[in-house]
């Protein structure tokens, strides 16, 4: 320490300002008594060190960029295409007001009545012009009054034009399917015998790509829309839309045979070999179908259900025996009314062949007993706590039941 105090005094540094703090201090001894008081030589010397160091500039610091956030991945989306009625019924519109232009037609009544008057003049001479006279606004509108009923039929006719196709149903569905060419009935011992009872099942001589391929072109120009759910080599499945429909056909090759089965969800191949043959009958698809059809024809007026929101929910507790499958909204949005909804069942099943019928009351609400052949299913249709108007209204949720209580 001593050393290195020795080599800083012995610096040019340290001589220079060895010099100036002499020249300062013999200077500071010049002054005046009365100017020596004020001032301070080592006292301003060290505050203008200090303030150079305190406004010397300091060397810049940059920030390091922040790192931009990555951009997080799409979901992928499965696209529906809705079908173009709704878009296209405002155009025949249009094309009933023409329908309309039959009033012309009076037209042609007044001059049938000029003729008609024509003859009097030549009674005219005879000294009985004031009758003639009266007796010409006689044809006036006796006779048109008539005619212009006659275009009531054909505007009897424009609202009926003009009401929206009904929806599709799943008879609907498996009628227009496209036909692979070639294919056999049954599944050529692919899957076992019992699902050759299936609505649709079939099978070609073609790998399972091949014929993949192929009904993506078959249904290339219908109304159906495909899309892959499962790819593979070993096993495929697509689903396939017709309107608010929509079901899974699932290709299963084996021996160089593909058996193409359409079932009412996407299974499995495990599934396939061991499920029971009654959750994949087709009774039990064209009734999952019509419950789920009305879950998506209404969307926003349902709500997911809650147990808890039924006025007798003490009577569904059983979570095996009762699924609650949905529940109208709030009166804000519009819900669709009780009578509404059976008649959206009703209707539905009668074009799928089953009966619909009330067997009682469960709950608070109508139970209804659905059978086709030997299917048979209980819709319940108990109240809710949830107001489905402005008059407080009980809402109303659909409740399925393998039977009726």
């Amino acid at each position: 320490m001593t050393v290195h105090f020795r080599k800083l005094w012995q610096s040019a540094i340290f001589s220079r300002f060895q010099a100036i703090a002499e020249t300062i201090d013999e200077a500071y001894e010049n002054l005046p008594m009365g100017v020596r008081f004020f001032a301070r030589p080592m006292f301003y010397l060290a505050l203008g060190l200090h303030l150079t160091l305190l406004f010397a500039p300091a060397p810049g610091k940059t920030d390091p960029p922040e790192p931009e956030p990555e951009p997080s991945p799409t979901p992928e989306t499965v696209k529906i295409t809705r079908l173009p009625p709704p878009q296209e019924r405002p155009k025949e519109q249009p094309q009933a007001s023409p329908q309309a232009t039959p009033k012309p037609a009076a037209t042609p009544l007044t001059p049938q009545a000029t003729p008609l008057s024509a003859p009097p003049p030549p009674l005219a001479p005879p000294a009985v012009p004031t009758p003639q006279t009266q007796e010409s606004p006689e044809p006036e509108a006796p006779d048109a009054p008539p005619e212009e009923p006659s275009p009531s039929p054909d505007e009897a006719q424009t609202p009926d034009s003009t009401q929206p196709p009904p929806p599709k149903t799943l008879g609907d569905f498996y009628s227009q399917l496209p036909q692979y060419p070639g294919a056999s009935a049954g599944s050529g011992g692919v899957l076992r015998p019992d699902f050759d009872d299936s609505g649709y099942i079939y099978n070609a001589d073609s790998s399972v790509d091949a014929v993949g391929s192929q009904f993506q072109q078959l249904f290339a120009n219908t109304e159906f829309t495909i899309s892959p759910a499962v790819t593979g080599s070993e096993f495929q499945v697509y689903a396939v839309t017709l309107g608010t429909l929509t079901q899974y056909l699932h290709l299963v090759p084996k021996d160089g045979k593909t058996a193409m089965v359409m079932m009412d969800r996407s299974y499995s191949l495990e599934e396939l070999q061991t499920a029971q043959t009654d959750e994949l009958d087709p009774n039990i698809a064209a009734f999952e179908g019509i419950t789920q059809q009305f879950g998506s024809d209404y969307g926003e007026r349902l709500r997911s259900p809650e147990r808890n929101e039924l006025l007798e929910a003490g009577q569904f507790a059983d979570n095996q025996k009762f699924d609650l499958r949905s529940m109208t909204a709030a009166a804000f949005l519009q819900p669709p009314s009780p009578d509404e909804i059976v008649n959206f069942f009703a209707q539905r099943f009668a074009t799928d062949g089953f009966s619909f019928t009330q067997v009682g009351n469960y709950g608070g609400g109508p139970a209804y007993q659905v059978t086709r052949e030997d299917f048979n299913r209980c819709i319940i249709f108990p109240p809710t706590n949830i107001p489905s108007d402005d008059a407080g209204t009980p809402g109303t949720a659909v409740v399925l039941a393998e039977s009726c209580p």
